[in-house]
């Protein structure tokens, strides 16, 4: 991993920075690097306070209604971090529409059309990368939209390909391409692909919450709790990590789970009374998961589909309205999935509750 000292590091020189940008704060060219360097530490520790610092500095220009493109494209990936979905994109759009080949804003724009579950046009984008990104990431793009659409194997396949010859990619699109073919393979109902995936993502040595949960829910899904536990047990800091160790914790019956049980339920509520939805996926699977409260967790997986439409949301709506036994609250699903032809070895069993096959 980037070693914890490293991250302080990185957080210990923002700070600096960011007293510096206290004393010029219309330096704009200080106040982009500042907000850059918080963005990426928002997305590689999960952390929404990092997205709130890099707001921050940019905050001069974050009502202006023409700002310079730069500051645009950045406010675009702040927006899509805390699930401001449509404001993003109209930025992403404004981005484009003054510099299309943008790679940067091209596949912010294809990776939130992902998450938004508008497949047909995240294909349509991920395509328009040919030429403007690594033909590892364009691929990457590719499998994941594809794999929405009943194309799982054939993604997977198509990725795997892909990582074998990654040519000059960088180690984070290697990074990312690995864990989305972990992901998919595992979709597919290949496990010994999708760990075989995770684990050379993990060998890269370099620290993504996004690869520990995906490779955490694996093994959860994998019934591999205590493997889970120690995987994670010194990661208490994001909230989906310790998510996933209360559960695992909990499973195998580790004294630690009910402290962190009442610290997630905690740090939910703060989210909560702050208006921030931005784990309403991750808080719909505690309440279900941790607290066994079905109606709870229907009702936060049942608010979170309204923005976000990837396989975890599925699923934790499926079983919330499965544990809930209210077989008609999963009807708007179920018809998405029908419309999408999505299809999920991890999600046959729960779809059978609902008097079905899978699609």
């Amino acid at each position: 991993w980037v070693t914890p000292s490293a991250l302080s590091d990185e957080a210990r020189n923002l700070r600096a920075q960011r007293v510096a940008l206290a004393a010029q704060p219309l330096n704009l060219a200080l106040a982009l690097e500042v907000a850059e360097g918080y963005a990426r530490l928002g997305q590689s520790e999960s952390d929404p306070r990092y997205y709130a610092y890099a707001r921050s500095a940019l905050s001069p220009w974050w009502e202006n209604p023409d700002p310079p493109l730069s500051v645009l494209l950045l406010r675009a990936q702040i927006l899509q971090a805390g699930h401001e979905f449509a404001a993003a994109l109209a930025d992403l759009d404004r981005v484009l529409a003054a510099d299309p080949r943008n790679p940067q804003a091209r596949l912010t724009r294809a990776l939130l059309l992902q998450t938004r579950g508008d497949f047909e046009n995240a294909g349509r984008a991920c395509v328009g990368l040919f030429g403007v990104v690594s033909p590892l990431s364009l691929t990457t793009c590719a499998a994941g939209a594809g794999a929405m659409t009943g194309k799982a194997e054939k993604s997977a396949s198509l990725l795997e390909r892909a990582v074998r010859d990654p040519g000059a990619a960088s180690v984070d699109e290697r990074l990312w391409a690995l864990t989305v073919l972990g992901e998919i393979s595992a979709q597919a109902g290949r496990p010994a692909e999708a760990e075989r995936a995770f684990q050379k993502a993990l060998s890269l040595g370099w620290r993504s919450v996004y690869l520990l949960a995906a490779f955490s829910d694996f093994l959860l899904d994998q019934g591999r709790f205590a493997e889970a536990a120690e995987f994670l047990k010194d990661e208490t800091r994001s909230d989906a990590l310790l998510l996933r160790l209360a559960i695992a914790e909990q499973a195998t019956g580790l004294p630690k789970a009910a402290e962190h049980r009442q610290i997630l339920e905690s740090r939910f509520g703060t989210l909560r009374l702050r208006g921030e939805k931005i784990h309403g996926r991750e808080e719909a699977r505690f309440a279900l998961h941790v607290l066994a409260d079905s109606k709870r967790a229907l009702a936060l997986a049942r608010e979170n589909w309204e923005t976000q439409r990837e396989p975890a949301d599925v699923r934790i709506f499926l079983e919330a309205a499965a544990a809930s036994k209210k077989i008609g609250a999963a009807t708007p699903v179920l018809n998405w999935i029908r419309r999408s032809g999505f299809k999920d070895a991890r999600i046959a069993s729960v779809l059978k509750q609902f008097g079905g096959k899978h699609p």
